[in-house]
């Protein structure tokens, strides 16, 4: 479902930059947020984010999601190119099932997924 809301993020939709989407279960649940933002037509890229719930993760919830949109965002908004960042501690790394992955510096890591990468 999209989500809408404070901070600009209803006119950024409209203006095509940014698209939110709330995570929810077959019951309405909410299991997290996946967003695709910064979307720059000049350079065709974007950026891909997420977060989950203590209780939707281990369940794929988030690679499911950022597959569904990434998806989404190839057909809706054009970009060539998205870039998924996440901390580096992060064990469970849901951009190695969304897609190609590939390290960056200390603190966070970079995944970029092109339009049809296999």
């Amino acid at each position: 479902m999209p989500s809408t809301g404070q901070n600009g993020q209803e006119a950024r939709w409209r203006a095509g930059t940014a698209f939110a989407f709330a995570v929810v279960d077959g019951r309405g649940t909410v299991l997290g947020h996946v967003a695709v933002s910064a979307i720059d037509r000049r350079h065709s890229t974007g950026w891909l984010s997420y977060w989950t719930t203590r209780a939707a993760r281990g369940r794929g919830a988030a690679s499911a999601a950022c597959r569904s949109l990434a998806r989404r965002a190839f057909d809706d908004a054009g970009p060539s190119r998205l870039e998924l960042g996440h901390r580096v501690d992060n064990r469970v790394l849901p951009g190695r099932r969304c897609g190609r992955v590939r390290g960056g510096g200390p603190a966070t890591a970079e995944a970029g997924v092109r339009r049809g990468a296999p």
